[in-house]
């Protein structure tokens, strides 16, 4: 029975950790998706930005939790820069080519980030608590990484904030109209433009809160944000695209999944992993929470 607990353990709470990275930036996703109808392909180029950017700062002496703070804090800058700059120009010619655009956004900046750092993977500071980064469980002789435990009370912390911006707060329920009807919304005095700039510096902030968590996990590099941006996406999907608490339950399922097909075979976890998103999809198109946001747009 220990060794069951012991195993169910050490495959749930690195799953857990990573569907909450995912599930922050399927959040994003989603979001963008029901105020814009569009989707960022340049997410896993910020979520790798801000995991180098908050690393750099602590090679400049500061800690992990002020690293992470201002990282989250200036990517959600950068994501509004870049709406702005950028994505809004796109729209008014042409809106189509956004997607084209995030994509050429997504080359520039991963390569940027080469450019800057190379191709290493650097070790990032880990969480110590009584000197230890790991939590002890005497009952099944069983050790927890604290970074991964910190990792999913952080995301869960975000998650709810997110939802408490979103619905107790008077921009929150101003983006919350100005996705559900644009053009109703600007008639009432909403502005469309600040609601979806402040949409993509939500989704780039989460993003690099992302990153920043699993730099002590998987160590820090320039690619390393690629893969949580494509399987926050995937979770988003799963969830039912444009549905926040699907994006954040597809999420958690793609990251206890694929931990799961890690342990079983490692060599083939991605594949596993998505064969099984295929299938899903098939039988709920519309995803967990049923969403109907893809047909509409």
């Amino acid at each position: 029975m220990n060794d069951t607990l012991k195993l169910i353990l050490q495959l749930m709470i690195p799953g857990l950790c990573l569907g909450c990275v995912y599930g922050l930036n399927g959040i994003g996703a989603a979001l963008l998706y029901k105020g814009s109808h569009t989707i960022n392909n340049a997410q896993g180029a910020v979520v790798g930005f801000g995991a180098l950017l908050g690393y750099s700062l602590q090679n400049r002496g500061l800690g992990l939790i002020s690293s992470t703070i201002i990282a989250t804090i200036a990517c959600f800058f950068v994501g509004v820069l870049l709406q702005v700059g950028v994505i809004s120009q796109i729209e008014k010619k042409a809106p189509i080519y956004v997607v084209i655009a995030t994509l050429a956004l997504s080359i520039v900046i991963t390569n940027a980030n080469y450019l800057i750092v190379g191709s290493y993977t650097y070790d990032s500071a880990v969480i110590l608590i009584n000197v230890s980064k790991y939590l002890h469980i005497d009952s099944v002789n069983v050790d927890i990484l604290w970074s991964n435990i910190v990792a999913i009370a952080v995301s869960f912390i975000a998650m709810v904030s997110v939802h408490f911006f979103l619905n107790k707060t008077k921009f929150g329920s101003a983006m919350r109209a100005a996705a559900m009807d644009p053009f109703a919304a600007e008639s009432c005095g909403i502005s469309v433009v600040k609601t979806r700039a402040v949409t993509w510096g939500i989704m780039s902030a989460l993003g690099a809160l992302g990153g920043c968590l699993t730099g002590p996990l998987f160590g820090v590099s320039a690619g390393i944000g690629i893969a949580a941006g494509a399987k926050g996406n995937t979770g988003a999907v799963l969830g039912g695209y444009g549905n926040m608490y699907g994006a954040i339950i597809g999420g958690m399922i793609i990251g206890i999944v694929e931990t799961i097909f890690g342990y079983i075979y490692s060599p083939y976890q991605t594949a596993f992993t998505n064969a099984l998103f295929l299938i899903f999809i098939l039988l709920l198109p519309h995803g967990i929470m049923n969403e109907k946001a893809i047909e509409e747009g």
